[in-house]
C-alpha cells in the first residue's frame, strides 16, 4: 500500500489523503487492486474523542479499480475474503491469555460517495491488456449508525462488497466480458 500525501485539521475536522494505492492480493498480475486519486472527509470535530467517531461525508474521486480475473476468483473477491477473515479473526482469540482490546475507535459514517472512477477489466484470456469501463457512482449512507459504529474492517467490508457489484454489473454491461470472446 501507498499514500501520496494526507492532511486533516482537528479544528475544521476536515481532511484529504492523495493518491492511496492498494496492492492486490498474492496471485494475480496486475499490480494494484485500487488507486485512489482523491479521498475527501469531513468529521464531526465534537466527536473526535468519542467512540463511536462521526463521520459526515467521505468521498472518493477519481478512483482507478483492477478488476483482474483469476482462475476462480477475481482479485476483488479475494480482498473482500481476505478482509472477512480478518474481520472474523479480530473478533475472537483462542488463547486465553491474551486480554481481548477490541477493535478500535469504531466509526459512523453518514454520507459516502465513489464518483469519477473507472474499471480497469483484466482476464488471461485478453493477454496483457485491460479494457476500461466506467465505475457507476456509489452512494452509501448511514454506515454504522444502527450498531453505533463499525470497525475499520466492518466498513471495509462493506464497502468492497458495493465496489464488487459495482465492478461485476458495469464490466457485463459495457460488454467487456463479449471483448474477451472476441
Amino acid at each position: 500500500m501507498g499514500l501520496g500525501s494526507a492532511n486533516l485539521s482537528p479544528w475544521s475536522g476536515k481532511g484529504s489523503l492523495h493518491n492511496l494505492i492498494v496492492a492486490n492480493p498474492d496471485g494475480f498480475k496486475t499490480p494494484s487492486a485500487f488507486s485512489l486519486g482523491e479521498i475527501a472527509v469531513e468529521v464531526d470535530t465534537a466527536t473526535i474523542t468519542s467512540d463511536p467517531l462521526v463521520v459526515n461525508s467521505l468521498r472518493i474521486i477519481a478512483p482507478e479499480i483492477t478488476y483482474e480475473q483469476g482462475k476462480s476468483i477475481s482479485n476483488l473477491q479475494q480482498l473482500q475474503k481476505n478482509v472477512e477473515q480478518s474481520a472474523g479473526a479480530a473478533g475472537s482469540t483462542t488463547d486465553p491469555g491474551v486480554e481481548e482490546t477490541g477493535d478500535g475507535t469504531k466509526l459512523v459514517i453518514k454520507d459516502l460517495l465513489i464518483s469519477g472512477g473507472k474499471i480497469r477489466y483484466s482476464n488471461p484470456l485478453i493477454g496483457d491488456k485491460t479494457i476500461d469501463v466506467p465505475l457507476p457512482e456509489i452512494h452509501m449512507t448511514g454506515i454504522g449508525e444502527k450498531s453505533n459504529g463499525a470497525t475499520g474492517a466492518e466498513i471495509a467490508e462493506q464497502l468492497l462488497t458495493a465496489i464488487n457489484k459495482s465492478a461485476m454489473s458495469a464490466v457485463s454491461l459495457a460488454g467487456a466480458l463479449k471483448e474477451v470472446g472476441k
